[in-house]
């Protein structure tokens, strides 16, 4: 009996060493089975990034977006306002901006970078010439040179959605050049590209070949939002699980410095008869009209309000800070990606720019 007592604390020993070595194998087949956004724990991936933030904004509503930003300025690291497109010549065109120059030197006043956007006015014969007519294109790439250089801007956004998926090598093509030239008179190319995941059938995401852009781009800012917009049933602009097979999908094929996640700012209000698209500041005047109660998804991915007008039932799904700051944090904290693009300066809650701030020094996320 004394001899079996003798023998009793190697034998608790050898137990608890077993019991770790099960739960370490447990463990890392847990992480093995996520490869994407289960590598390190979010304090790991929280220290390793470091967090940008740009604005874009629309050129129909100049009067939010220059008042807006008189305070996002501050918490800005770049500028994207929508002031270009692509004429129906295929040749670069100003938008009719008055406040133009107003937004430009505040930008200038805080030492952002300032890359305009050029839209294609949602015109697919526009984007035809441009693509296809080697002529036009290589004046086009020359304008985008010759008014950087004569405005002083940094680079180019360039935001071409009338695409179906028969045009990604041309486009792929397109962007190639352009990066080229640019990057010969020391010019930033930034793409702004549809969300897709590995199942993706729209037909313009698939123009966007997320492998060539990242290697021709400086950065490649994806829209991860309209997941459910004004051609869909009502629903969260980024449900969060269509979020992070987005962010997992790009990490694939972009480098993660080049990766830039678009973020909406705004909201719908669905009903039986139409669909429309409101920035905050009308959601929260048309939730105190209707006095009606805010709630959250499950994920935390949108606010939602429902009320009834005249009859007919309403759906409210909007972004606040409190669901914007959601996926900047999923972003940070389970794939180490820092760069944002908030679409756009005038639609947004007031409050998320201090928020920003508290994220750029490195506190709390939400």
């Amino acid at each position: 009996m004394k001899s079996i007592l003798s023998w009793l604390p190697l034998i608790a020993l050898a137990a608890i060493v077993a019991v770790v070595l099960l739960l370490s194998f447990s463990s890392n087949e847990k992480v093995a089975s996520f490869p994407h956004y289960a590598q390190a724990e979010p304090t790991e991936a929280r220290r390793q990034v470091t967090v940008s933030v740009f604005g874009w904004t629309g050129f129909w509503d100049e009067d939010r977006s220059l008042k807006n930003l008189e305070t996002a300025v501050q918490f800005l690291d770049g500028f994207s306002p929508g002031f270009y497109h692509i004429t129906p010549e295929g040749k670069l065109g100003q938008q009719p901006v008055v406040h133009r120059e107003l937004m430009f030197d505040l930008a200038r006043s805080r030492g952002l970078s300032i890359t305009p956007v050029i839209g294609d006015d949602f015109d697919f014969a526009r984007v035809d010439r441009l693509l296809y007519d080697e002529t036009i294109q290589q004046a086009f790439i020359e304008q985008l040179v010759e008014e950087a250089e004569a405005e002083g801007f940094d680079g180019w956004d360039i935001n071409i959605e009338s695409v179906t998926k028969e045009d990604r090598d041309a486009f792929s093509t397109f962007i190639r050049r352009a990066a080229q030239v640019l990057h010969e008179h020391e010019l930033t190319l930034t793409v702004t590209v549809f969300a897709r995941n590995k199942q993706e059938t729209f037909t313009s995401a698939l123009a966007h070949d997320y492998q060539v852009l990242g290697q021709a781009a400086d950065r490649v800012q994806m829209m991860l939002y309209l997941y459910h917009n004004d051609d869909t049933v009502p629903g969260a602009q980024a449900p969060l699980d269509w979020y992070r097979e987005v962010l997992a999908y790009a990490l694939d094929w972009i480098p993660k410095d080049k990766i830039v996640i678009g973020i909406s700012s705004h909201g719908f209000d669905w009903s039986e008869e139409s669909v429309e698209s409101l920035t905050f500041p009308e959601i929260q005047e048309r939730i105190a009209q209707v006095n009606t109660l805010v709630t959250y998804t499950p994920d935390g991915s949108s606010a939602v309000a429902e009320y009834n007008r005249g009859g007919i039932s309403h759906e409210l799904w909007f972004e606040d800070t409190k669901t914007i700051m959601k996926k900047v944090s999923v972003a940070i904290e389970e794939f180490g990606l820092g760069k944002f693009i908030i679409w756009r300066v005038g639609a947004e809650d007031p409050g998320l720019w201090e928020k920003i701030k508290s994220v750029r020094e490195d506190q709390e996320v939400l």
